[in-house]
This record gives C-alpha cells, sequence and structure tokens, in this order.
C-alpha cells in the first residue's frame, strides 16, 4: 500500500541484528540495507514500558544498542523476554515504511540477578539451661530465619523452602525439632518470581541426649559392716545409673527412701553419691519387708525416673503372723489370709483336682476321656473323646456338649476325627453357658470318633 508520493520511488529498507539473543548490559550491532543513500532511518528498540529511538540520518547504515541493566525490571516472572525492534525508513521527512524485528533478552543466573539474602539461625533451649549453651537432641529446637532479603530488579519472592536434615517446610521463618545427633545441616532456600533459586545452608551441632535411667543390681540385707546376712538391720544397694553428659555440663540427681511394704510410711528422701552403699541406719526390722525407690533427674529432664525394689523380711523356716490369720514359711508373715513361701517350692503330693460334669447331646454317644478343674489354678484341663451318634452335616455349627464347668470367654479347643486324626475341626466352648461346639467344612459319619483337647481359665461369676 502506497504510504506517500514517494514509496514507489523507494523500496523499505531491511535490519540486521549481530545477535539473537543478550543478557541485560550487552551489547547488539544492526545493519540497515537501504535501497538509496538518501534515505534516513530510525530504529525503536523496546521492551514492555521501556523504549530508546534511535535516529539515524541519511547515509548512515550502522547502529549499536547496550540493553540497560535495568530493563530486567520488565521480566519479573519469567527468565526471559523478547526486545522489539522497529526500523522506519523515511525519505527527508516522508515515511516509507517499516518492518520490526526481535530478539530474545535473557536474565542471566548471576549475582546481578539471583536473590540474596542472609540465613540465621536461633537456638529455642526451651527446657535445656542456658549455660548448657549448645543444640541437644530432643530437647532443643532450632528456627531458621530469612533476613537481609534482597529480590533483584523488580523480581518478587516467590517461596521458601527450609531444611533440617531431611525435614522439610515450606515457610521461613521455621522452627524444627532436633531428632539427630552430630553435625546437623540447616538450609533455606528463596526461589523469586522469576525462577530463580538460591540455597544458603550450614552446620550446626547436636549432642546427644537421654533422659536419664537408674536400675538396681542388687539389693540385700546386711550388717552394719555391709556384709550379707539375713537377720540384718541396715540395706545395701548397687545401683547403675546412665545419663549424657553433655560435655560434663549435665550431672543427674540420685536420691532414695525406703518404706515398709506393708502400708508403710515413706522415710525422707536422701541425695546418693555412691553406686554402693548402706541405708537403714539399722533400724529394719526383721518382721518386715521393705521398698527402696530410687529415683534419678538431670538439669533437663522434667520428668522424675523411678525404680522400686523390695527387700524380703529375715529369714525364718515358719512364721504365723500376729493376730493368727497370715502364715509363711521362710519369711516372717506379713499379709492377712495369705500363705506366703518365700523358698523354691517341691510339691510332692498329687495336685487337688476335681472331675466335672459333662452332658452330651443326641448327635453323640460314648464319652470317654476326663474333663478336670484344678481349683488352685482356676485351670480346666479337658481330653475326650466321643463318637458320633449319627451324620453330622457340614458347615453348620454344632453343640455336641455341655461343660459343668464355663470359661470366661469364647475359648478355641482342637477337635478332630478319626484315630488318624486326619481332620482338625473348628471347635470352642462358650462363656458361662459351658456349650461345647464344633464346625466342620466336611459331614461327620455315624460311628467316627470325635476328639476334643484344650486348656482354659474357668469363669469365678
Amino acid at each position: 500500500m502506497a504510504i506517500n508520493s514517494l514509496s514507489s520511488k523507494y523500496d523499505v529498507s531491511t535490519l540486521t541484528l549481530s545477535k539473537t539473543s543478550l543478557n541485560p548490559g550487552d551489547t547488539v550491532g544492526a545493519s540497515i540495507s537501504a535501497s538509496a543513500s538518501e534515505l534516513n532511518h530510525e530504529i525503536k528498540w523496546s521492551l514492555g514500558a521501556s523504549s530508546v529511538i534511535h535516529s539515524l540520518s541519511s547515509g548512515v547504515t550502522q547502529d549499536i544498542f547496550t540493553v540497560p541493566i535495568a530493563w530486567a525490571e520488565e521480566i519479573v516472572n519469567s527468565k526471559s523476554g523478547r526486545i522489539s525492534v522497529t526500523l522506519t525508513t523515511y525519505a527527508g521527512t516522508e515515511k516509507i515504511g517499516l518492518k520490526v524485528y526481535s530478539l530474545k533478552l535473557i536474565i542471566p543466573a548471576t549475582e546481578e540477578f539471583l536473590p540474596d539474602f542472609q540465613l540465621v539461625t536461633n537456638r529455642i533451649d526451651n527446657a535445656v539451661p542456658s549455660e548448657i549453651g549448645e543444640y541437644v537432641k530432643g530437647r532443643s529446637q532450632v528456627e531458621l530465619l530469612v533476613e537481609s532479603l534482597s529480590l533483584k530488579h523488580g523480581a518478587g519472592a516467590c517461596s521458601y523452602t527450609a531444611r533440617v536434615g531431611s525435614a522439610t517446610k515450606n515457610t521461613a521463618p521455621a522452627t524444627f525439632d532436633l531428632t539427630k545427633s552430630g553435625e546437623v545441616t540447616v538450609s533455606v532456600t528463596v526461589k523469586d518470581s522469576r525462577g530463580f533459586s538460591v540455597t544458603k545452608s550450614e552446620k550446626i551441632k547436636v549432642l546427644d541426649y537421654s533422659a536419664p535411667t537408674i536400675s538396681v543390681e542388687s539389693l540385700y540385707r546386711c550388717d552394719e559392716l555391709g556384709n550379707k546376712t539375713a537377720s540384718g538391720t541396715n540395706i545395701l544397694y548397687h545401683i547403675t545409673t546412665n545419663y549424657s553428659s553433655l560435655n560434663d555440663k549435665n550431672f543427674p540427681v540420685v536420691t532414695y527412701k525406703y518404706k515398709n511394704a506393708d502400708n508403710g510410711t515413706y522415710s525422707d528422701e536422701k541425695a546418693i553419691r555412691d553406686s554402693v552403699a548402706i541405708i537403714g541406719d539399722g533400724e529394719i526390722l526383721n518382721n518386715a519387708s521393705y521398698i527402696v525407690a530410687f529415683k534419678i533427674t538431670d538439669s533437663i529432664t522434667t520428668e522424675n525416673t523411678f525404680t522400686e525394689a523390695l527387700v524380703h523380711g529375715a529369714d525364718i523356716p515358719f512364721n504365723i503372723k500376729k493376730g493368727g490369720k497370715g502364715a509363711s514359711f521362710g519369711c516372717y508373715a506379713e499379709k492377712d489370709n495369705e500363705l506366703t513361701v518365700a523358698w523354691n517350692l517341691n510339691v510332692k503330693g498329687d495336685m487337688v483336682y476335681e472331675n466335672i460334669g459333662t452332658e452330651i447331646s443326641s448327635l453323640v454317644t460314648d464319652k470317654r476321656g476326663v474333663a478336670r478343674y484344678i481349683p488352685c489354678l482356676e485351670l480346666v484341663i479337658l481330653r475326650l473323646r466321643f463318637t458320633a451318634n449319627e451324620a453330622i452335616s457340614a458347615e453348620n455349627t454344632h453343640t455336641i456338649a455341655t461343660l459343668e464347668r464355663a470359661p470366661a470367654l469364647f475359648t478355641p479347643v482342637t477337635v478332630s476325627i478319626g484315630t488318624g486324626f486326619d481332620k482338625i475341626l473348628q471347635g470352642g466352648i462358650k462363656s458361662e453357658t459351658g456349650e461345647l461346639v464344633i464346625s466342620s467344612d466336611k459331614a461327620i459319619d455315624a460311628g467316627e470318633y470325635i476328639y476334643v483337647n484344650g486348656v482354659y481359665l474357668a469363669y469365678r461369676g
């Protein structure tokens, strides 16, 4: 289309750029191919709201343009953009026409454009005394902060990622528990709106820590010199403690107290310095057992760790408790309505038991074997054999007998068919009712033996 009266005389000039892409601050050359030397030109370099116009007089065919670094502010949500280059051809003041070109402006991942910040770590002591002055596993926390954040040339902050070891949080500041000891790497990554990421990290030292524990290695009656004796009126203890020293800044506090095991009151709590020592001040009675309670704490643990141990009354062949309601062998009797045996028990005689009644159903006949109840153990032992009185169908549950003593809960028993025990069935005894039930995936023929074996706790209700 004709623009003016000179358009038919001159062609619109063309432009050749020395680069197809460049960075802010780089220079690009432009060469003009004109149809006549008397033509003059205008080159407009533009990106977003920023632009620069170069006017070239007739006969000038070369131009140089340096992209201002500030033009990076026109590209804040991407790592690149396109610069528009418009060449307009004039004959004097008459416009002949124009052509538009472009080149890619790339924001490089350099210090000039990458975000910058300071990673700050803040130790949160919680229950750790400040004089320890270090991170402690399981007790201290670490807070990661981003300070002095600098987002370059118009970029905005897009995201934060904080890490401590393998734990990650997508925020900053961020607080982390410390679950591992030793050298732990902490870091924060800042990602800006262009997509550039910068990570800063450091290592923190975390001291290993476990709550203190105490165990009793031995505890026995002794004389005033610590010699073990069954009639001693003192107690010798040997304890072992474990605790975390935290570079010799954490020390345990161990105490003990004792009382008569038969509803006594604890003595005053006293501190322990030695792992082996004598306590009791000669006031430990021969006719009583004693409970000794040990406690350990340290400068960090808020919970007390207790352990208790029992020292029996002095040895005596046989004793009847005052009042005549309790007795003992091998020690003093301490409780009413109780026979205490301090020695190993070797029973030579037979254990007393009762044969319990078993009412059979019409499905079976010819009950053989035993069903015995042992009162002292509250156990029922079954060794029974029945003969199927008729064919018993498969897949249904059948009651074949009712036992006089039922279990407290439904109790499975072993059920097998035939002398070869080639069929194992499901079976059990119902609570409270004592019904012996069986279930088979195959029919049981009349005349086949049904064996039932089991042991259960009897219901006391």
